[in-house]
């Protein structure tokens, strides 16, 4: 048995005084070979079966989101049940949730979230998988596809990641595709040091109106100078849906692990 709980506090969430205000970010009870070697049971708020794969691939959730979190497709977090474990040999592997869908927040609805994910690292470079989640919603639904792959090679790391989400609700006039990919790589350039580069495009079709598209890039030197320290100087360009400008964002990034 394993419990987790841990708070977080960011810029996006403040109290009436303006600071940050925390908030619940894991609250589960883990169960490990729950039905069996290697079967995991996790009840509580956790990591939704969508990007943890693609996201530990890269190893930069400091520098940003991954695509569908960052377009709000799925959240990164979610209260639920949720299975996983090993299918048979061969690297493969399933994760199975049922969600309230309201992410960290109260649930205030009946309607709940079906994740579901298949997993595959077939030697020490190749790693994909493939999944979707269903929702439902008042007098609709919402059902995501998602897929990932990525590549290891002596001094790189490539991969690719995409998403296509139609929702349907009740007022047909609201409904929506949602559809997005993002292109990304870490390449070596010294003993301590990798170039991190990123690309994401996603379109937004509306039932009515016209298409809106839209763009991110990103671009960063990741510097270890110690175990466990990163400084990452990285330069962000924003094109965001509905919008005709650029924004061009100049970071440095420090991320501490201990």
């Amino acid at each position: 048995m394993r419990v987790r709980a841990r708070l977080e506090a960011n810029d996006g969430t403040t109290n009436s005084d303006g600071n940050p205000s925390p908030f619940v970010k894991d609250l589960f009870l883990r169960w490990d070979n729950a039905v069996g070697e290697g079967h995991r049971l996790t009840v509580g708020i956790s990591s939704p079966p969508a990007f943890t794969a693609s996201e530990a691939f890269l190893g930069y959730r400091s520098l940003e989101k991954t695509i569908q979190d960052l377009k709000k497709i799925v959240s990164s977090r979610d209260f639920g049940l949720k299975m996983e474990g090993p299918l048979g040999s061969g690297g493969l592997t399933y994760a199975v949730m049922l969600g309230n869908n309201s992410s960290v927040k109260q649930e205030t609805d009946r309607h709940k979230r079906l994740y579901v994910q298949v997993g595959a690292t077939p030697g020490d470079r190749l790693a994909l998988t493939i999944g979707g989640d269903y929702a439902s919603l008042p007098g609709g639904s919402s059902l995501n596809t998602n897929a990932f792959l990525g590549y290891r090679l002596d001094r790189a790391r490539i991969g690719v990641e995409g998403f296509y989400n139609p929702v349907r609700p009740e007022d047909r006039l609201d409904e929506l595709d949602r559809s997005g990919v993002s292109v990304f790589g870490a390449f070596s350039v010294g003993g301590r040091s990798e170039l991190v580069t990123r690309f994401d495009a996603y379109n937004w079709a509306p039932a009515l109106g016209q298409d809106l598209t839209g763009w991110f890039a990103l671009v960063g030197v990741a510097m270890r100078p110690a175990d466990g320290v990163q400084i990452i100087p990285n330069l962000v360009l924003d094109n965001a849906i509905g919008t005709d400008d650029t924004r061009i964002t100049g970071r440095v990034t420090l991320n501490l692990n201990f």
